[in-house]
């Protein structure tokens, strides 16, 4: 868990290869599983909910069970699934959230049949099938085995 310190620098810094900001949670909660796929595909991140586009904090931001277990349940769609932190942290006497997504070990992750990975402050789906061979050859889920044919005979 990041502490408020932490918390200030990643806000000061603005949005990154491992920061997000939301002012809010998104009306579609799959927009927050699809930042957390692509932190676990790259290098893992944060996601920070009550901070607007200027890199402030957004007073008043609350966040209900409701909520709360939507973001869960959405973030269960990942495959395989991966482990991350929803809390909340004050900051300048304000509260925000923090989705911590750790960089995953059993990559490629996966959301709804799409693969996201994070591209400097963007959240990119990979749709080009030589990133896609490089993800999972970066992965170490590529596994080649080369067979040598010099002596067999094709009928």
């Amino acid at each position: 868990m990041i502490d408020e310190k932490k918390a200030l620098e990643l806000i000061e810094q603005g949005e990154g290869i491992h920061s997000e900001f939301k002012e809010r949670i998104p009306s579609k909660v799959r927009e927050l599983s699809e930042e957390v796929c692509a932190f676990a595909n790259t290098e893992g991140g944060f996601i920070l909910i009550g901070i607007n586009n200027k890199n402030e904090i957004v007073p008043n931001l609350f966040i209900d069970n409701t909520k709360r277990s939507a973001i869960q349940d959405s973030l269960d769609a990942i495959q395989p699934p991966i482990s991350c932190k929803l809390y909340q942290l004050s900051v300048k006497n304000h509260s925000i959230w923090i989705i911590e997504v750790p960089e995953g070990d059993n990559k490629p992750y996966v959301v709804s049949g799409s693969i996201f990975v994070r591209h400097g402050a963007n959240t990119q789906k990979l749709r080009n099938p030589t990133d896609i061979r490089q993800l999972f050859d970066d992965a170490g889920a590529l596994h080649y085995v080369r067979a040598e044919y010099r002596d067999v005979q094709f009928d």
